[in-house]
């Protein structure tokens, strides 16, 4: 057996971890699955990151060819930037909110207030990286979370 891996935990805040997805910091890798959560799950990640609750970790893979890719965490990754983008709204009270601008002006829709949008920007998560991995430990690593 192979030398056992030496993961490093690392907390970052939600913005520059969007940040660093979108401008291809971190990518998904073609094995990643693909987007299948519905809206109902969308709203519930960024609603529990309003609430506070602490959201399991993100697996980044440091694959030389590659890159940094998410070995698991994509669906969180892929949720929470729709949100930033105001692809979606969730409910805080009676109310319908988006991040930074409403798709339509409703008495019953509105966007976060800045101290909501601190909340999401500043919170922390939890992302291991395995530093210095092949495309087929990365694979590996994938499989056994998903199979868990």
């Amino acid at each position: 057996m192979s030398a056992p891996l030496t993961p490093k935990h690392v907390n970052i805040e939600i913005a520059k971890y969007i940040n660093g997805f979108i401008n291809g910091e971190y990518t998904m890798p073609i094995w990643q699955r693909q987007e299948c959560w519905d809206s109902t799950y969308r709203k519930s990640l960024i609603e529990s990151i309003m609430l506070g609750i602490d959201l399991p970790k993100l697996y980044i893979g440091e694959v030389p060819i590659l890159g940094k890719v998410i070995i698991d965490g994509g669906h969180r990754t892929r949720a929470i930037k729709a949100y930033l983008n105001n692809e979606y709204p969730i409910s805080i009270g009676k109310m319908m909110v988006y991040y930074t601008e409403t798709k339509t002006e409703t008495r019953d829709s509105r966007v976060m207030s800045e101290d909501e949008k601190y909340h999401i920007d500043t919170y922390k998560l939890t992302v291991c990286v395995y530093g210095n991995l092949n495309e087929s430990m990365a694979r590996k690593i994938f499989n056994k979370l998903q199979n868990a």
